[in-house]
């Protein structure tokens, strides 16, 4: 797909998502339905997870388009939610932020199969991701892109209904990632972790914590600290979906 098709066909989405005829009955939103539908059966004949990401990699060029042009007159549905756990997938991450932020901010709903709302199925899947790239022998550069937007997912979904065990994986993953610039930040997100799930490991984590804060900070510095004073949830404004540069030869076909 050419810069030109591209835009074409963002434009025509904004146009089409703008007017009074529900989406569903535009031809071009009719159309996106299909390959949905089609690139999903393709999908589960594939058995290798990692040909799977691949794929989905691939198929991601196809659906920027018409996203962009359905966020821009404020539409989304499941079309967007599913592209969105495919970039996930692929780990395509800022697209994954763009759409994921997008979806939570306008309630957009998860894709039919899913029965996890989508607050909940984010919380898990991007704290399993994140430790992931943490713990990993050579920690990934994506672990450190993610940090804000883990920060501020736990602040967008504090007031949603989820498991224990699944806000509090979250809580923990950001206590990793703060542990280093902001400690005592890090040890109140580790502290709502075990007390939402005693089973959650990071007790030595929070043993380490405290003996450094108790050494190397006054108490007026380590109070200010706690209550979040040099802590900021980075938001990140509405911008182009982006890929990685070494898809871009897959944008041409």
């Amino acid at each position: 797909m050419t810069p030109i098709q591209r835009d074409t066909l963002r434009k025509q989405a904004e146009r089409e998502q703008g007017q009074a005829i529900a989406p569903a009955l535009q031809p071009l939103d009719r159309a996106m339905r299909y390959k949905l539908g089609a690139d999903r059966a393709r999908l589960k004949k594939i058995a290798s997870m990692q040909r799977k990401a691949e794929v989905k990699a691939e198929l991601l060029p196809d659906y920027l388009p018409y996203l962009e042009g359905m966020m821009a007159v404020g539409r989304g549905d499941e079309v967007l939610t599913q592209v969105m756990i495919w970039a996930f997938d692929a780990e395509q991450m800022d697209v994954f932020d763009r759409l994921a932020r997008y979806a939570l901010d306008n309630g957009i709903a998860m894709p039919t199969e899913f029965a996890r709302p989508l607050g909940s199925w984010l919380a898990e899947s991007v704290a399993k991701w994140t430790l992931r790239q943490i713990e990993a022998p050579t920690a990934s550069p994506n672990a450190v892109a993610l940090n804000p937007f883990a920060l501020w997912l736990d602040e967008q979904t504090a007031h949603m209904d989820m498991h224990d065990e699944v806000r509090a994986k979250l809580k923990r993953v950001c206590g990793d990632l703060l542990a280093n610039s902001h400690p005592a930040a890090a040890l109140d997100y580790f502290e709502e972790a075990i007390r939402l799930d005693p089973h959650i490991r990071i007790k030595k984590r929070m043993t380490a914590l405290r003996e450094q804060l108790a050494t190397t900070e006054s108490p007026t510095s380590q109070g200010q600290a706690a209550a979040g004073a040099t802590v900021n949830v980075t938001t990140t404004p509405p911008r182009p979906l982006q890929f990685d540069p070494s898809l871009a030869v897959l944008m041409e076909h």
